[in-house]
């Protein structure tokens, strides 16, 4: 129980006084909190006034708490300190004629009965009480009739119920003087109380729903009883209004999510992360997993709800796996079987060629292979244009050639003793003999380009008569060509018939005797170099990522997408990455493979004269970047590069 007060006034002193103090209103009562935690609170307002002569000192008080339907005992007190009670009166004492004010906030658990007695000390030393009463709730007759309980209904029928049902419940419960509360209590297998703050109300009606909570004991009884108290609490129960049997004769479920994707390529080695959990109305013992027809078999304890992690072996590399998952609950009932995929999951191998790898200084934008010395010559340009030779035996920087200008583009000459570049600030061909020592970059300017515009050499590729073969392009106006320059003696040629080669891109085969054209759809075109003509045209079916010819040309592709020597599609090989766009792929020499990068998953193999995956090896840095074939077609070269750092792999493919 509480008490905070408020207050007003002032006044004067004579010999001998009487202090009457008068109840001037009393608010209706406000009743707040949840069931069980309910308050209820009034407002009061006194008045004090003196009669007689001379002054009262104010002094204490104390306030008494009644409850019940016997109000005559109080059952709790409140003392009120000497400080407050002046404090309340704003005044240390009262004279006659005199009025002095104040308030009080009064709140109990329960409608209450109160007095206020206060005690104060007259000139002669005597001290003296004053006394108020007044009632927070409703007034109580005398033997107030008990609440009642009627119209009670319980549902559904029939004696059993399973934890997970629903119990419907309705009651009504009245007072003649109000009620406090009302309880639904279930108990027995298991106990759920459900209270309601009645708030004086003199008559209620409720419809509770209860749910049967899991871990109800199976086998034992819920019973019901319905339970009102009053103003005064005074109480009726209803009990054993009806009871059922808890049985448990529903299966649970199991669900399963991040089921293996069979749009997805899974290796040996891969771990699979299907999301399990079992669900029951009451309990669940085991959730079960299977692999078949791979026989594997394993549990979780409980319900799950939590990750799996399978790693995929090598014996089941060629199969056709399907997870299958189950639940078991605490009376042995068994779930319907999740499956996945349906038509199952076919696992390829992981294969583990020879190979060695480092760690270089730089980043890596192009590269080619130098055969005759066993070295990779790499187009870098962090920290300042350069070519950074790279030793094969074991992948270590050994040497750096610097640019006047930044390269865009390079290639091996023919005969393999020196490396051309495009130098589109200088609008020239830059040629490093690789016979020399130390290395130097002898320019060619470009004759051919036009002066008035922008026009520059951006990409270059030799071709197997050992002439160089140049994309000249520029802002507009400027006009894009294919220029053909004679290394050995500088003369230049505008080959005709190219097209619109602007923003173009085009890669020679491993033989040189054919480049191929692309841009986008609307431009893929093959020049025969040796006949000197534009011998095929076709429509690429994607324009997303890397172009690459075989030896000869007689099988190119653009990222996914196979073509023929004529440039004709034939099909779209598997898409190991996922999606249309290979940010990483070579062509094998023979044209039978073509690679893909895989990040952190290595690098995967598939075939292309049906589009299978074959499978895949690991690399032990993420295979990020690019992807070359060396000239012989022995040699995977793996690339992944950052700027600062890069590292290489090179695989042996025999």
């Amino acid at each position: 129980m509480s008490l905070a007060a408020c207050s007003d006034s002032t006044a004067p002193v004579p010999p001998d006084v009487t202090v009457i103090v008068s109840l001037t209103q009393v608010t209706a009562p406000t009743i707040s909190g949840f069931p069980g935690e309910e308050s209820i609170e009034c407002q009061i307002s006194l008045r004090a006034t003196a009669q007689g002569d001379g002054r009262a000192t104010w002094n204490d008080a104390t306030l008494l708490f009644y409850a019940g339907p016997d109000r005559t005992t109080a059952v709790d007190s409140i003392p009120i300190s000497k400080a407050d009670i002046q404090s309340s009166w704003s005044s240390a004492d009262i004279g006659v004629g005199e009025t002095q004010e104040s308030g009080w906030r009064v709140s109990a658990g329960i409608p209450f009965g109160a007095a206020l007695v206060y005690r104060y000390k007259v000139p002669s030393g005597e001290v003296r009480s004053t006394r108020i009463t007044f009632t927070c709730g409703p007034e109580i007759p005398a033997n107030p009739a008990p609440p009642t309980i009627t119209a009670v209904t319980v549902t559904p029928a029939g004696d059993e119920i399973e934890p997970g049902d629903t119990i419907v419940v309705h009651y009504t419960a009245a007072s003649t003087i109000g009620l406090w509360t009302s309880t639904l209590r279930m108990s027995g297998a298991c106990t759920v109380e459900q209270s309601f703050s009645e708030r004086l109300l003199t008559t209620s009606e409720h419809t509770v729903l209860i749910v049967v909570p899991p871990g109800c004991a199976l086998g034992r009884l819920l019973t019901f009883s319905v339970f009102a108290a009053d103003a005064v609490f005074e109480s009726v129960t209803v009990p054993a209004l009806r009871s059922f049997a808890v049985v448990d004769r529903t299966p649970p479920h199991v669900i399963v999510d991040y089921m293996p994707d069979p749009t997805k390529y899974y290796f040996v080695g891969d771990t699979l992360h299907p999301f399990v959990w079992g669900n029951d109305n009451n309990s669940v013992s085991w959730v079960i997993w299977e692999i078949q027809p791979a026989g594997i078999r394993d549990s979780i304890s409980g319900a799950g709800g939590r990750f799996l992690d399978i790693p995929i072996p090598p014996q089941w590399a060629g199969t056709n796996i399907q997870l299958r998952f189950f639940a078991r609950d605490g009376v042995g009932l068994v779930s319907d079987t999740a499956r996945g995929p349906a038509a199952g999951l076919p696992i390829y191998p992981t294969v583990q060629p020879a190979m060695h790898w480092g760690t270089i200084s730089g980043d890596v934008m192009n590269l080619a292979v130098d055969e005759k010395r066993g070295a990779l010559y790499l187009l870098q340009g962090n920290g300042g244009w350069r070519v950074g030779g790279v030793r094969t035996s074991d992948i270590a920087l050994t040497e750096s050639i610097p640019l006047p200008a930044m390269a865009w583009d390079l290639d091996m000459s023919a005969g393999g003793d020196s490396l051309i570049l495009a130098l589109p600030d200088l609008r020239a061909l830059g040629i490093i003999d690789l016979r020399e020592s130390p290395r130097r970059v002898q320019l060619l300017p470009i004759r051919s380009l036009d002066t008035t515009t922008q026009q520059a050499p951006w990409q270059v590729r030799v071709g197997a008569n050992g002439k160089a073969y140049v994309i000249l392009e520029g802002a507009p106006p400027a006009q894009a060509v294919l220029l053909e320059v004679e290394l050995a003696t500088g003369v230049e040629r505008v080959v005709p018939g190219a097209g619109n080669i602007q923003d173009a891109r085009f890669e020679r085969s491993f033989d040189g005797s054919a480049l191929i054209f692309e841009k986008g759809t609307d431009l893929f075109e093959r020049y025969d170099v040796a006949a000197e003509t534009f011998t095929a045209f076709g429509t690429p079916r994607s324009i997303y990522g890397p172009l690459r010819v075989d030896d000869n040309g007689s099988r190119v592709t653009v990222g996914l997408f196979v073509y023929d020597g004529d440039l004709q599609f034939e099909r779209r090989v598997a898409a190991v990455l996922g999606g249309e766009a290979m940010s990483g792929s070579a062509l094998t020499k023979d044209g039978a493979y073509l690679f893909h990068i895989l990040g952190n998953r290595g690098v995967a193999r598939t075939r292309t004269n049906d589009g299978a995956v074959v499978d895949r090896f690991l690399t032990p840095f993420p295979a990020s970047e690019f992807l070359r074939v060396t000239p012989d077609g022995n040699t995977l070269i793996v690339v992944d590069s950052f700027v600062g750092t890069s590292r290489i792999a090179l695989v042996d493919l025999r």
